[in-house]
């Protein structure tokens, strides 16, 4: 019904999302024959379009499973680790190769 829209409008929202990822995934590993360009810059846009559309819905979704008083904490939680994550990426750019680092 009506109360799981949100979930399910996700959820699809996610899978053309993935689906339009698969395509430069496909296009470089040349298992795509012809001209892969327009496809690529026509699957990032529909990456970008998705994208989009998943802002309003991932709002919906956080009003109804985090309650108000402990949104800020709840996101900010989550924001922590990922800070981290990109410093020691960013630190690691300095020590190593470029090559080394994107591959781990």
């Amino acid at each position: 019904g009506k109360t799981k829209a949100a979930e399910v409008s996700a959820s699809l929202i996610y899978l053309m999302a993935g689906a339009s990822m698969a395509i430069p995934a496909l296009c470089l590993a040349g298992m795509m024959s012809g001209d892969c360009f327009n496809r690529i810059v026509i699957s990032f846009l529909v990456m970008e379009f998705c994208v989009g559309l998943f802002m309003p819905v991932a709002g919906t979704l956080r009003s109804k499973y985090v309650p108000d008083a402990l949104q800020g904490a709840v996101l900010n939680i989550f924001r922590l680790p990922l800070n981290a994550i990109v410093v020691a990426g960013t630190y690691a750019t300095d020590v190593w190769q470029a090559e080394t680092v994107f591959s781990l």
